[in-house]
């Protein structure tokens, strides 16, 4: 009972903690790419190729807009259509949400094309709290109710990134286990979930 009060508290801790997984940091282009237990997009997945290849732009591919090359700057996306740099370079503002869609520019042809990400395949609250409930850790969610309430709240909270981040990783069909402090985990998501709790446990 204890137990689970301190879990409520918590930011309800295991997906509640539970569901409690690009990306992160700034993160990649594949949002996709994330499935059981693998780092899945950030661009969900956990990869990191993200962030955007600034670049110095040193020699001018002159696009097909001629004018001056403008590099990429992830606070200040290029204009689509001004020439870039590199042939193939992502720019991109950061994506640190693999759940949700990115705009991104990438260097096409010599100029700064709009390109959208999209995003991977996270679990509803619903559907991942089965597994997290099935686990029945001590220091989980007592019920599907309580792990679906707790799952909302740090979906829309502060550690909605990392929170992400997790589900992303976990993928589709997770298996969910206890870790040593019997909470919810996916062993090939630790790092994921170590983000996760740290940033729920107060």
């Amino acid at each position: 009972m204890k137990i689970v009060r301190t879990y409520l508290a918590m930011g309800i801790v295991g997906l509640w903690i539970g569901a409690a997984s690009v990306a992160c940091g700034p993160i990649t282009i594949d949002q996709s790419s994330g499935g059981n237990g693998g780092s899945a997009g950030n661009a969900g997945n956990g990869g990191d190729t993200s962030s955007s290849s600034s670049s110095s732009g040193g020699g001018g591919a002159g696009g097909a807009g001629g004018g001056s090359v403008v590099a990429c700057d992830p606070m200040n996306l290029p204009v689509e259509g001004t020439p870039c740099p590199k042939e193939g370079e992502f720019c991109s503002p950061g994506c640190e949400d693999p759940c949700s869609f990115c705009n991104i520019k990438t260097c096409s042809n010599g100029v700064w094309t709009n390109l959208e990400v999209f995003p991977a395949p996270c679990l509803s609250c619903e559907d991942v709290c089965v597994p997290v409930v099935a686990a029945k850790c001590a220091g989980g969610p007592p019920d599907q109710a309580a792990c679906v309430q707790g799952c909302e709240l740090n979906r829309m909270g502060k550690c909605q990134i990392p929170f992400n981040q997790m589900l992303a990783c976990v993928g589709p069909q997770p298996t969910f286990t206890c870790d040593a402090m019997m909470r919810p985990t996916v062993t090939s998501c630790a790092m994921e979930f170590d983000k996760l709790y740290t940033c729920i446990t107060p």
